[in-house]
């Protein structure tokens, strides 16, 4: 019998391939003097549709950068932390999305 619920325990459950079809690329003209702040990090990848809704995805808690949770707005990353893997940002609880230099 099957339940509606969360199965995020199943036995051979992989987060590599659920990236898959969430990948972004992002070139120099997106960041600024080198660097790219949180907000506009959401808003290139489409998890958030605004800046507005990105400011309060971040402040309240909902929003994580490679596993380390988004202290606040001001955050920003560098450029080289794109390169090589990329970043994997993680909104909510179960979407996640992989951001890499082009």
């Amino acid at each position: 019998r099957v339940t509606a619920g969360d199965d995020d325990d199943a036995p051979g459950r992989d987060r590599g391939t659920e990236l898959r079809g969430n990948l972004t690329g992002i070139g120099a003209d997106a960041l600024t003097d080198g660097a790219i702040n949180v907000m506009d990090l959401l808003v290139v990848c489409k998890l958030a549709p605004s800046k507005s809704e990105a400011r309060r995805l971040v402040q309240q808690g909902g929003v994580a950068v490679n596993e380390e949770k988004v202290a606040g707005i001001e955050v920003t990353y560098e450029q080289s932390a794109f390169a090589g893997d990329g970043v994997i940002i993680k909104k909510g609880k179960k979407t996640f999305h992989k951001v890499q230099l082009q």
